[in-house]
């Protein structure tokens, strides 16, 4: 569920012209001095850290290469 959550918050920011970067993954997340500074209940974990902001550019999508077919199946009747 926070997963979702967390790819719901990056898609609408994205839709508004932000950047996002998910940076919720490894230490980051168990950090004490970080669940300190934005006030997590104690019990409470952090499930994922998010950065958004204004970026300077906007990459190009990288260009597709043409799908490989690897194997194909077909019945008799095709």
């Amino acid at each position: 569920d926070c997963t979702s959550a967390v790819n719901y918050l990056m898609f609408a920011a994205t839709a508004r012209d932000l950047g996002t970067c998910w940076i919720g993954h490894g230490q980051a997340i168990k950090n004490q001095a970080l669940k300190k500074e934005i006030g997590s209940p104690e019990g409470y974990q952090v499930a994922a850290a998010v950065i958004i902001g204004y970026p300077t550019s906007i990459p190009k999508p990288p260009k597709r290469n043409e799908p490989i077919i690897i194997k194909s199946i077909m019945s008799d009747n095709e």
